[in-house]
């Protein structure tokens, strides 16, 4: 075989193996709780707790706070840039009716804020510096957490609404659909606001990832669900398998945003990884209940 050939062929392959992440901690947090949700510099972590409610710790100094007593799902739960404050939806019921409330808390100061009315639907809503923007269909209500707080030019939100991909910029809304008319799921920007990840279910379940425009468009070749965003080029999620009545195993897996390097991150004793949240190279997810950490390079 040629020399040079061989060194090619050498070389590609040193190149894909170095881009497979390795699993360099999985540990248990020994704390009980779903939906786990990471601020973004991966410090503080916001669960739900069938028994505390929404409670947010400190992985660092283990400090907690009780946010709320009732059981809201930490799904809907985003922080601030510096994890500060956090903001989620509560449930409330009326003549039998279930409605949405969003607050915000600081954790600093314990100052709760009221967002916005109930409402029979819930909302998207996002920080943008210390303002709180929510997306309401026909406008974006802005809310001010801070006499100081400052403007910031890119306002994106974007939200799944009556199956469509939809991305307000302030008060502008467009709906995208980028693979046509479909049932889209999971939606999210990348952190530096270039890129949406999201389902689209009548498309054999895949997950794709496409601009700001709707364009672009990239299937990732895969059914992940629950997908996240782990810096602005790198995709974390799940994929589980059921029996038809429930849910019997799933995994963690990552793939790179244009579709490449796809690959299972191993979670020895823990075969019902879900509901994965990651911020930089630290990855949290829930398995029966309990919240493992893992941190990957």
């Amino acid at each position: 075989m040629n020399r040079s050939f061989t060194l090619v062929v050498f070389l590609c392959l040193a190149t894909a193996v170095s881009a497979q992440l390795q699993v360099v901690e999985l540990s248990a947090l020994g704390i009980d709780g779903v939906c786990p949700r990471l601020s973004p510099d991966g410090q503080r972590l916001a669960y739900s707790t069938p028994t505390a409610g929404l409670d947010v710790v400190d992985l660092a100094t283990g400090k907690q706070w009780l946010v709320s007593p009732e059981f809201n799902s930490s799904a809907d739960v985003i922080f601030s840039a510096e994890g500060d404050v956090v903001a989620y939806s509560s449930q409330s019921y009326k003549d039998h009716l279930r409605y949405h409330e969003l607050f915000a808390t600081d954790l600093n100061t314990g100052r709760k804020y009221a967002l916005d009315q109930p409402s029979r639907d819930l909302y998207r809503y996002r920080f943008s510096g210390k303002w709180i923007n929510i997306a309401k269909r026909s406008t974006v209500r802005r809310v001010s957490l801070s006499a100081k707080a400052a403007e910031v030019q890119h306002r994106y939100v974007v939200a799944v609404e009556d199956d469509d991909l939809v991305l307000y910029d302030g008060n502008i809304r467009r709906v995208l659909n980028p693979n046509g008319k479909n049932i889209y799921l999971w939606a999210s920007l990348s952190p530096d606001e270039k890129k949406i990840v999201y389902m689209a279910v009548d498309d054999k379940c895949h997950t794709y990832v496409c601009d700001l425009q709707g364009n672009n468009v990239t299937d990732l070749g895969y059914y992940i669900a629950a997908p996240c965003w782990a810096g602005n080029d790198l995709i974390v999620g799940q994929q589980d398998e059921d029996d038809g009545h429930q849910m019997t195993s799933s995994r963690i897996v990552a793939v790179r945003a244009d579709g490449s390097n796809f690959q299972v991150l191993p979670t020895p004793g823990y075969e019902r990884a879900i509901n994965p949240t990651a911020a930089g190279n630290i990855i949290v997810f829930e398995n029966d209940g309990q919240l493992v950490r893992m941190s990957i390079k």
